[in-house]
């Protein structure tokens, strides 16, 4: 006769068993310039397989269609799937699912119901988002972002995305373009990604050293600020004052209770922190500072397929 342990484990397994055969399992997107993110996500945000292959994207839209679909249908082949959540760069209309506008990196993308496209070719629901939302509302469900009730996420790179996320839903616009921050005009004529995006810092790194920025890895600009080199630490402070400037504008506009920094060089987010929050001390009246916390992004690259999978959950929930 079993234990009443051996029963407990024996009933702890089929619980588990019966979670497993009821979760739903969804094909995620994530569609960039070079590279197509994919995976089979469930709806607890666990991650069952996952890969990549090349967008192509100089081969245009249709291609890029093409290549989506091959890999939601290799998911068919082994999964049951019961949908398909795309995040995708670009300005997109999430009620229809369409590129409103993409740049000259996706050719032909620009006026692609991608929404559409999928659903008839794979016959499954499909839906759409931009990739600078989807990577906020990954982090909002699974990542820095938690709980936070108004909350602002940023990414940095080549250049500044955003996005604004307030009690669990995205901020569009009137035109779904809310949170372009890296447009906004602060100096000088000039725009905050022109002033503080991962980019200029490393290319004015380049310039002292006289190297190729392309040379230049976000792990070697850490590693120069931590070893103090002379030119990091000329260079680095007036990027995080510039990068300071820019969040204090976004602090003044929305307030929000939490900031998330992301991109790649959130991966060294505990070097720059301390740097920017002083100078939004300086600069910021102390009630626009104190409820507002600063961090960085926690899920990395799989913010972008969490976040189009909680946007295609929130829009199944409220009948989208």
């Amino acid at each position: 006769m079993p234990s009443d342990e051996e029963l407990v484990k024996k009933l702890m397994g089929e619980v588990k068993e019966l979670s497993e055969v009821n979760r739903k399992l969804y094909a995620c997107l994530d569609i960039g310039g070079t590279k197509i993110k994919h995976g089979v996500i469930d709806d607890q945000g666990n991650i069952i397989e996952q890969g990549s292959c090349a967008t192509e994207a100089f081969m245009g839209a249709e291609h890029i269609v093409k290549n989506c679909a091959v890999a939601v249908e290799i998911y068919k082949l082994k999964y049951d799937l019961s949908g398909i959540a795309v995040s995708t760069a670009g300005v997109v209309n999430t009620d229809t699912g369409s590129i409103i506008f993409a740049g000259k990196h996706l050719p032909g993308y620009t006026g692609l119901n991608l929404k559409q496209r999928l659903e008839a070719q794979c016959h499954l629901k499909c839906y759409v988002e931009n990739d600078v939302n989807c990577a906020g509302l990954g982090e909002y469900w699974l990542g820095r972002g938690q709980q936070a009730k108004s909350l602002v996420v940023l990414t940095l790179g080549t250049n500044i995305g955003g996005c604004i996320i307030i009690d669990g839903k995205l901020y569009h616009g009137a035109g779904y373009a809310a949170g372009e921050f890296g447009l906004m005009p602060v100096k000088d004529g000039m725009t905050f990604q022109e002033r503080a995006s991962a980019r200029v810092l490393i290319e004015k790194l380049a310039k002292a050293k006289d190297m190729n920025p392309q040379d230049i890895s976000l792990e070697q600009f850490a590693q120069w600020y931590q070893e103090e080199d002379v030119d990091a630490l000329n260079y680095v402070p007036l990027w995080e004052r510039e990068l300071a400037h820019g969040l204090a504008q976004l602090c003044c506009v929305l307030n929000p209770e939490k900031i998330i920094i992301g991109g790649g060089i959130s991966e060294y987010g505990e070097l720059i922190l301390p740097g920017v929050q002083r100078e939004m001390a300086r600069v910021l009246e102390p009630a626009l500072l104190k409820n507002t916390e600063i961090a960085f992004a926690g899920l990395a690259n799989n913010a972008g397929m969490l976040g189009a999978l909680y946007n295609f959950l929130s829009r199944e929930r409220e009948g989208m």
